[in-house]
């Protein structure tokens, strides 16, 4: 947030946060089959513990991931296709990884000193939920941020469509009276490694998760849900 003698971080709880932070809704399907899976749910890969809110995510078998994002996928009518897979402490996200991309995606909208953002809008009409479209942000410069009223929320990400694998999630959404209708589509078999494959006939055991303004912090059932499409 611009202010008279310069720029605020809005963050109330980092690593946690669960005022700023958006909306979020995850599926999680067994890429390959997993008895652990069947019985546990996403539970046995996603509340672990560790030292590390709501635990680590890894698991020895792959598991596709759909993370739909009220701000870094929505916008551009996208979930994020990611995966889980074994743990590996050298990473950033242990055992969270992304789908690969050609191109496009969010990225954080800061600054390396973390004094200000790395971008500005190249109009404050262009800023929607929450975030700046790739084709309107601009490289920030203390010109360009002295003419933004004191007061003013630049928004902490800058979005695009996914090209490639990550983005082959679509979806359409609405958010009336405080609820989501969220609508979302993807190919039976993409013939992605880091998908799971959907087979009419076929049950597939999937969990559920929703994250409510949280970083972290989420809503989750320990019962193992079952998809089932008819021939």
């Amino acid at each position: 947030r611009r202010t008279k003698d310069g720029w605020e971080y809005l963050a109330t709880r980092p690593g946690g946060e669960n005022v700023f932070a958006e909306d979020k809704f995850s599926m999680v399907f067994p890429i390959q089959a997993d008895p652990w899976f069947e019985q546990y749910g996403c539970a046995v890969s996603c509340h672990a513990g560790g030292g590390r809110d709501y635990g680590y995510k890894g698991t020895p078998r792959m598991l596709d991931v759909w993370h739909w994002k009220a701000t870094r996928s929505d916008p551009v009518g996208q979930v994020d296709d990611q995966y889980w897979s074994k743990v590996d402490f050298q990473q950033k996200n242990v055992g969270r990884m992304n789908d690969p991309k050609e191109s496009g995606g969010y990225k954080g909208n800061v600054s390396d000193d973390k004094k200000h953002p790395a971008w500005l809008p190249d109009d404050l009409q262009v800023v929607r939920d929450g975030m700046i479209p790739t084709e309107h942000a601009v490289e920030y410069t203390p010109e360009a941020a002295a003419a933004i009223p004191p007061g003013t929320i630049i928004p902490g990400m800058v979005v695009s469509p996914a090209v490639g694998d990550r983005g082959d999630i679509r979806c359409v959404s609405e958010h009336k009276d405080g609820i989501w209708r969220l609508y979302m589509e993807r190919a039976l078999d993409t013939g992605s490694e880091y998908d799971a494959t959907f087979v009419p006939g076929r049950p597939l055991s999937f969990g559920i998760a929703t994250f409510d303004h949280a970083q972290t912090r989420h809503a989750y059932n320990h019962s193992v849900y079952r998809l089932l499409l008819l021939p």
